[in-house]
């Protein structure tokens, strides 16, 4: 067995019973909690009607009704949501299937299908490693040989790793379900209800992408094998580079698909999109105030009299005096060395008038003793 298959068998036999105990446990410790949080939800809802405080129509009270039943017969029960779960996956896994057969003409199917698959593809690229390091010297081979392997054991590692990553996140998510379908209770908590659907969503749609591209490596790989045919009757190194250019490219390959995934669902493109723009958009605004209270507009200044100044706008107020103190200090000091500049140079003429004075006097006395 290669590794990456025993990454995935052993993944596989945890993370279901992982999933299964955790949402056991959380069931059990939320089963009184969503039946007092849906007795509260209706007796609410009743105390609304009679008070005529809000307004409900006969559409929205059904849904409501149907929403407090499937919560009770989702959240709480391990048989009926693994149902619902165990189908989704399974119909994506059969999607995935087709897509191997559209691209490879056949081939694995699932996770397991495709460690086994990526498994035999890097015994027969150690093939070509081999034939390609005896055509060399001993350090020239030492040295190909020891990228090679690192080479082979990075793309196992992260064929293994994106494998195993799908099946990781959705037993955690599996775990957490009891608690993210009771939020969808209120009004209030509904959003970590939806954020939790659709990282799942997400991350079931995993094995759709790794089929997809697992699928297009394995048959370019074979397809490149066969044009090569057997590796130790190759004439040249040269020969055998392809070898090392689809290692290097079903490396990337692997690397793009949660790339890939993130693009389909739209977690990221479409929910952060407007998110990053709002923050743009509310860093800019920030930073509109802070120069207002910098540069001390009249707008600024009415505000402030009123007592609407916002923080923005005192911070930057607040760097504005912190200027002024410092060129203040900068012309105070100017101003000093100014003056004793002024004195140093009195001081000089001073003592040049002195000196010069002290001349005449003494040229005066000499004809006098004469």
């Amino acid at each position: 067995m290669g590794f990456v298959s025993w990454m995935v068998d052993f993944a596989d036999s945890t993370l279901d019973a992982a999933a299964q105990s955790s949402f056991a446990a959380l069931a059990g410790a939320m089963g009184g909690i969503v039946v007092v949080a849906s007795t509260l939800l209706i007796v609410l809802l009743l105390v609304s009607f009679a008070l005529q405080t809000r307004s409900m129509d006969g559409r929205t009270a059904v849904l409501l009704l149907v929403r407090l039943v499937l919560i009770n017969v989702f959240a709480l029960n391990w048989v009926q949501f693994n149902t619902l779960a165990s189908a989704v996956t399974d119909g994506l896994d059969q999607l995935g299937g087709a897509m191997v057969q559209a691209v490879g003409g056949g081939g694995p199917e699932g996770t397991a299908g495709f460690a086994q698959a990526f498994d035999i593809l890097l015994d027969e690229f150690a093939e070509y490693l081999n034939a390609a390091t005896e055509e060399m010297g001993w350090m020239g081979g030492a040295m190909i040989t020891g990228v090679g392997a690192l080479a082979m054991g990075i793309v196992g590692a992260l064929a293994g790793g994106v494998l195993i990553f799908a099946k990781i996140m959705l037993a955690l998510m599996i775990g957490l379900a009891p608690v993210m379908i009771a939020a969808s209770i209120f009004e209030a908590t509904k959003d970590y209800f939806h954020r939790w659907l659709s990282s799942l969503v997400g991350y079931a749609m995993y094995p759709l992408v790794i089929a997809g591209v697992m699928s297009t490596i394995i048959a370019m790989a074979r397809n490149m094998m066969d044009r090569l045919g057997d590796p130790y009757d190759a004439g040249s190194i040269g020969a055998l580079l392809p070898f090392f250019a689809m290692i290097f490219m079903a490396a990337g390959m692997i690397v793009a698909i949660p790339l890939i995934v993130r693009a389909l669902s739209g977690n990221v493109v479409m929910a952060n999109a407007p998110s990053l723009l709002g923050a743009a958009g509310g860093a800019l605004s920030q930073g509109r105030a802070g120069a207002a209270g910098l540069f001390n507009t009249r707008g600024y200044q009415a505000r402030y009299a009123s007592g609407r100044a916002s923080p923005a706008e005192m911070a930057g107020a607040g760097a504005r005096r912190v200027l002024d103190t410092a060129t203040a200090s900068r012309g105070t000091g100017y101003a000093q060395a100014s003056q004793v500049a002024q004195m140093l140079e009195r001081n000089r003429r001073l003592d040049a008038i002195r000196a010069a004075d002290g001349g005449k006097s003494s040229s005066s006395a000499s004809p006098s003793k004469t």
